[in-house]
C-alpha cells in the first residue's frame, strides 16, 4: 500500500528494501505479537499499525510485504478476539450491529483500492491529523453514560453503521492502517445507539472479513512471508483472547477506551510528522 504513512519518498513507495535485507523468522515475533494482539483487541483494531513498522523497519521488509505480512497479524488478532468476545456469558457483539458494518467494508475497500493511484497522499494525511486529533478528544472525553444495546438501532442509525463500514474499508487501503482507526471512534461518536465496547467489538468482528480479502489479495501477489508471519500471528492469537478476557473479566472498558484515544493521537501525530516534512525538507 504505497499510501502508508509508515514511510515517505520514492524509493519507499517503490517497496525498495530497507537498510536491512529482509530477514524472515524471529525468535521474539511471538512475544511482540502477543503484546500487539493483547493491546489492540482493547481498542478495537487489528494491530497492523504497529506489525507494518516492525516489520519493514525492524526485519527489513519491502513495504509492501510487510503490508501483506502484518495481516496474519490482523487477522489472527480479529479473528481470537471476537471468537473469546462470542465465548464471554454476556458478549458485547450483535450480528444488527456488525452485519452493516462488514457490508460496508467490504464494499469501501476495493473503492479504497482503486482510487490508491488517484488521490493526493499529503492532502489525505492532512485530512487525518484533524479527524483522528478531533476523535482522540473526544473518546478521552467520553460522551457521558454508555449508550442501550445496539439492537435498538433504527433504520437511520443502521445506514451510519455502514457508512462508517464503508469510510473504514475506503481508507485502510489508501493510509496502510486498519479501518478500526476510523470504525471504533466513527460507531461510539457517532451512532446514539452504541457505546464503546460494542463498537470495539463489532470493529474486529468487521476486521476478520477486512483481513481475510486482504491477505488473500497479497497472497496472490506474492507478497505475504508466512513463516515469519505465523509466528507473529500465533503470538497475537494468543494476546487477543487474553485481552478480550482481561476486559470482560475485570470491566476495563474505560482503560480501553483511554488507550484507544492515546492511540488516536499518537497516529494523528504521526501523520503531522509526514505532513511537515516536505516543507522541513
Amino acid at each position: 500500500m504505497d499510501s502508508s504513512p509508515y514511510h515517505s519518498g520514492p524509493a519507499a513507495d517503490a517497496g525498495s528494501m530497507s537498510a536491512t535485507s529482509e530477514r524472515e523468522g524471529g525468535t521474539w515475533l511471538p512475544l511482540a505479537g502477543f503484546a500487539i494482539g493483547f493491546l489492540a483487541s482493547w481498542c478495537g483494531i487489528g494491530g497492523g499499525l504497529f506489525a507494518v513498522p516492525i516489520l519493514h523497519f525492524a526485519r527489513g521488509f519491502p513495504l509492501k510485504r510487510a503490508v501483506g505480512t502484518g495481516l496474519v497479524l490482523v487477522l489472527a488478532t480479529a479473528l481470537a478476539a471476537t471468537l473469546t468476545e462470542l465465548s464471554r456469558p454476556h458478549p458485547a457483539l450483535t450480528a444488527r450491529l456488525v452485519a452493516p458494518l462488514v457490508a460496508g467494508v467490504l464494499v469501501g475497500a476495493p473503492l479504497g483500492f482503486a482510487a490508491l493511484q488517484r488521490v493526493q497522499v499529503t492532502l489525505l494525511r492532512r485530512i487525518f491529523v484533524v479527524v483522528l486529533a478531533v476523535a482522540s478528544w473526544r473518546v478521552l472525553a467520553g460522551r457521558g453514560a454508555e449508550a442501550p444495546a445496539s439492537a435498538g438501532l433504527d433504520a437511520a442509525a443502521l445506514l451510519v453503521v455502514g457508512l462508517v463500514g464503508l469510510g473504514g474499508g475506503f481508507v485502510a487501503p489508501l493510509v496502510g492502517v486498519g479501518g478500526g482507526l476510523l470504525m471504533v471512534p466513527g460507531l461510539y461518536l457517532l451512532v446514539g445507539g452504541v457505546g464503546f465496547d460494542e463498537a470495539r467489538a463489532a470493529s474486529l468482528a468487521a476486521a476478520v472479513f477486512a483481513a481475510t480479502r486482504s491477505l488473500s489479495m497479497h497472497a496472490r501477489a506474492g507478497r505475504v512471508a508466512w513463516r515469519t508471519g505465523i509466528r507473529f500471528g500465533l503470538g497475537a492469537l494468543l494476546g487477543a483472547g487474553a485481552g478480550v478476557g482481561a476486559l470482560g473479566r475485570w470491566g476495563l472498558v474505560l482503560e480501553a477506551r483511554t488507550l484507544l484515544g492515546i492511540v488516536l493521537a499518537l497516529v494523528a501525530l504521526r501523520f503531522l510528522v509526514d505532513v511537515l516534512r516536505p516543507a522541513q525538507a
